[in-house]
């Protein structure tokens, strides 16, 4: 995730990526996720601090919510950020000429 968040953000950097409201849509989920994640764990954390058993399960299923609601908004936002970058815009490879492809071979 890490290294993903960093290619894409070299890339914006580089001006290769247009995307505007997608791209600030994306950049903005993938923090956000970022964030609900980090807070997931540090909930995680406290668990055994609660008082009873029943305490302890409500705050490790919480933690659990939190943390997985957290990585799929982060998931949503890499998403539309794969979407940018891989774009319409993007300029693919041509075919080589050939039988295959109906155009003729000019050398």
């Amino acid at each position: 995730m890490v290294v993903a968040v960093a290619l894409w953000l070299a890339r914006l950097a580089r001006r290769r990526t247009r995307g505007g409201g997608l791209l600030l849509t994306g950049l903005t989920l993938t923090a956000v996720g970022v964030v609900v994640v980090a807070v997931g764990i540090w909930l995680d954390g406290i668990v055994a601090n609660a008082a009873t058993q029943s305490a302890q399960g409500l705050r490790g299923v919480t933690a659990t919510v939190v943390c997985g609601s957290g990585f799929a908004v982060l998931a949503l936002g890499l998403l539309l950020g794969a979407t940018v970058v891989r774009g319409p815009g993007e300029a693919q490879t041509p075919t080589p000429p050939g039988p295959a492809t109906g155009r003729p071979w000019q050398p």
